[in-house]
């Protein structure tokens, strides 16, 4: 591939919170699956990009687009390739960081301070077919960078008033780095998103940006509605695309979600369906944090919290987890037992050497269909230590059943089995075998002695007898 055949993309529109990053993602994404190698660049100091596609601490990451301007400004030698991460699904990334708002401020006084981006982007177009900008949600320098930079753009619009009014000084600009900077810039339309397109308010908005834009500017004749009937969809996955194409192993249900108001107050619990998608209650107007609590199974769970407002009556607020992942292998996890006593007193002895097992309660396989244990096949054996506690070793996801095969030292079998289901990757399940009691003094038990004729096998019979013979027992602790 040569720089001629890269097209650079920029997501621009100064309005935050109209689907700049989801549109990026699903952009980048979506020509990688066409066969295309394609470099997503973030350009928002809050990484929400980056953040959105795994990297959970960009702040800590060592190479990022900040790096790489620095040294582009300060006329020093750079790698280009240095700091790009690969994705699963097929994009490469170059991540962003707060150290981006240091640099954006020093670009202002750097020299050809419009074109530090386009350097850059110079010495990367020969490696990919197309690179996407996300950029921030300013008309700043840094946007000024992106535009300069880009051969298109795509103007993501929410069709709400705030979102709205500010795309004709948006254009303005456009139309300024075209006639100042980049004349080959061009405009690919403005993508309707966020669409509640049940409301009035929304139908009447795109056809406002259809007469007052689509003259001159593409206005995408479908827009990408809130996917849903009510006011909070959560979608698990990555971004808006479908694992069409791709080897899935397992569904995205059973993902389940916390949604808490502003005061922290629980107003909602969601759980997937088979497409990953789930969808709360009505809710009042107001400011909302979504928690994943419990992945889908054969899925890490995402840690991250987001954040949705609901802004006005029958507004649909959409979700996008793009962090969920299909597993190149089954994601494991652990079962810890642990063994009390009911009186909470250690009494006269420890609670080590009892021993569990650890049997598959269904058919557990490999992601090729291969058994790994039938149902009730044993998967572990597993022993207590002085405190009463064992943990299992790495186990595949699954249901699982957990008895004792023998007691501590002094105590008394629990005969009770206990099932452990392990749903996610890293998930790390208690059982607390609570039903032990000390007992008031040590258990006894009988030992029989039956002495047998070593010819005939049998007890003695006739004149010969066995009995008198003596035996000492001793203690083996």
């Amino acid at each position: 591939m040569t720089e001629d055949n890269c097209r650079v993309y920029a997501c621009v529109n100064q309005k935050g919170g109209v689907g700049k990053s989801v549109t990026s993602t699903n952009l980048g994404i979506g020509l990688a699956r066409n066969g295309e190698k394609v470099l997503i660049v973030d350009l928002d100091s809050q990484a929400s990009q980056t953040v959105s596609l795994g990297w959970k601490e960009p702040d800590e990451l060592l190479e990022t687009i900040a790096t790489q301007l620095t040294r582009v400004m300060e006329n020093k030698p750079f790698d280009p390739r240095d700091g790009i991460l690969s994705h699963a699904e097929g994009v490469f990334l170059m991540p962003s960081s707060i150290a981006l708002s240091g640099v954006e401020m020093r670009l202002v006084n750097a020299m050809s301070r419009e074109l530090t981006l386009k350097k850059y982007l110079a010495a990367m177009r020969p490696d990919y077919d197309a690179i996407v900008l996300d950029c921030p949600p300013t008309l700043g320098m840094m946007t000024i960078n992106a535009l300069a930079a880009a051969d298109s753009v795509i103007v993501p619009v929410q069709p709400e008033y705030l979102s709205v009014i500010g795309m004709t000084q948006l254009f303005e600009t456009i139309g300024l780095v075209k006639e100042n900077i980049n004349p080959n810039l061009r405009v690919e339309g403005a993508l309707i998103t966020l669409a509640n397109m049940r409301t009035n308010l929304a139908k009447n908005t795109v056809e406002i940006i259809k007469g007052a834009y689509g003259g001159n500017v593409r206005v995408y004749p479908e827009p990408m509605n809130g996917w849903g009937m009510l006011e909070s969809n959560v979608f698990p996955g990555i971004a808006l695309n479908s694992y069409t194409g791709k080897k899935v192993y397992y569904d995205l249900s059973g993902a389940v979600f916390e949604i808490r108001n502003s005061g922290g107050t629980l107003v909602d619990t969601l759980t997937t369906d088979a497409q990953g998608k789930a969808q709360s209650k009505s809710l009042k107007l107001g400011s909302y944090t979504v928690t994943e609590k419990s992945a889908p199974y054969g899925y890490v769970r995402n840690t991250n919290t987001f954040t949705a407002k609901l802004e006005y009556g029958d507004q649909t607020a959409s979700i996008v987890y793009t962090t969920t992942r299909v597993p190149e292998r089954p994601q494991t996890g652990i079962i810890r037992v642990s063994k009390n006593n009911a009186n909470n007193n250690m009494g006269d002895y420890a609670l080590n050497g009892a021993v569990f097992e650890v049997r598959a309660n269904q058919d557990i396989k490999r992601l090729d269909g291969t058994m790994i244990y039938s149902k009730g096949g044993l998967a572990d054996t597993i022993t207590t230590d002085a405190k009463g506690e064992a943990q299992t070793k790495e186990l595949p996801l699954g249901a699982y059943t957990v008895t004792e095969k023998t007691a501590p030292y002094g105590y008394v079998l629990n005969t009770n089995s206990y099932t452990a289901t392990l749903n996610y990757g890293g998930q790390e399940v208690s059982i607390v075998y609570n039903s032990v009691t000390v007992p008031e003094q040590p258990q006894v038990g009988t030992i029989t002695i039956t002495k047998l004729d070593k010819t005939t096998g049998a007890r003695a019979q006739g004149d010969s007898t066995l009995n008198g013979a003596v035996f000492e027992n001793h203690a083996r602790l």
